[in-house]
């Protein structure tokens, strides 16, 4: 009876459909010379249990450009939802500033999602930013 419990559970858990999406900028990596391929040097799955996993940039790009970097950060951003989706900044900075001032300036408010390191999982955080004009 408790593994059949245990099926039901994750038949359960599995049929459920995930409407959120996480936008992650960057997945942190490491490039190996003997594979010729970039390595996540970070494990975000514990982040699918709060949506769909979006990755905006590929690793390893260096940001030269950033007026280039804005335009592809403002269409990678397009669809988010602020009640729904969630931001995830990690790796290159300019890249999690672009992603926050963006999402600031378009929402003034937007879920970003944090790692705590002793619950070992991500809990989403309100941010709210000042409206052009208005200051406390």
């Amino acid at each position: 009876m408790f593994s059949s419990l245990r099926d039901r559970a994750k038949i359960s858990f599995q049929s459920k459909k995930v409407k959120s999406v996480i936008y992650i900028t960057q997945l942190p990596s490491r490039f190996d010379p003997l594979t010729e391929r970039w390595s996540p040097t970070v494990d975000v799955t514990a982040a699918q249990l709060l949506g769909e996993l979006r990755f905006m940039f590929p690793p390893g790009i260096n940001v030269q450009d950033v007026t280039t970097a804005a335009e592809e950060m403002k269409a990678a951003l397009a669809n988010f939802n602020p009640e729904e989706d969630h931001f995830l900044p990690m790796a290159d900075p300019v890249l999690m500033v672009l992603g926050a001032a963006q999402l600031g300036a378009r929402f003034g408010r937007f879920s970003m999602l944090k790692w705590d390191r002793h619950a070992r999982k991500y809990f989403p955080h309100v941010i709210e930013t000042f409206q052009k004009g208005k200051s406390e």
